[in-house]
């Protein structure tokens, strides 16, 4: 009886570490590939241009990074003259997960959906655990 207790324990443990680390917020996220590769560690220029009709007011970047915090003015992206967004990083290797906002809401619930208008082009996507997918670099 013992044993089937310990055992169950430890699969249950083992289970629970799994879905703990395979993803941000609730549950395990299941990754897709994007068009994008590793990025070099150092400065790196996130960018968003705006689809035709689209017009912002404020735009960030949010991530794992800054606590999925949508009006950290410490990622608050500069309007370009040519209409696009864009917002320069320091990070370290790593993966970052992350999404784009404006005027302080959550503008594609599916980051995929916009990949031509992202720079760098994301490493990848994974589900967000909400019905929607966050774009994430890998950075070596």
């Amino acid at each position: 009886m013992k044993k089937t207790v310990l055992a169950t324990l430890a699969v249950l443990f083992v289970a629970s570490m799994l879905v703990a680390c395979g993803g941000s917020g609730s549950g395990a996220a299941k990754a897709s590939k994007g068009t994008g590769g590793k990025v070099k560690a150092g400065k790196i220029t996130f960018s968003y241009k705006p689809l035709p009709g689209e017009e912002y007011g404020v735009m960030n970047l949010v991530g794992d990074f800054n606590g999925w915090n949508p009006s950290d003015p410490n990622y608050a992206m500069e309007k370009k003259s040519d209409g696009s967004w864009a917002i320069t990083v320091e990070f370290a290797p790593g993966r970052y997960i992350y999404k784009y906002t404006a005027d302080g809401q959550w503008i594609f619930q599916d980051q995929s959906e916009v990949i031509d208008q992202m720079e760098p082009k994301p490493t990848g996507f994974m589900d967000d655990g909400f019905g929607g997918k966050n774009a994430y670099i890998d950075v070596e």
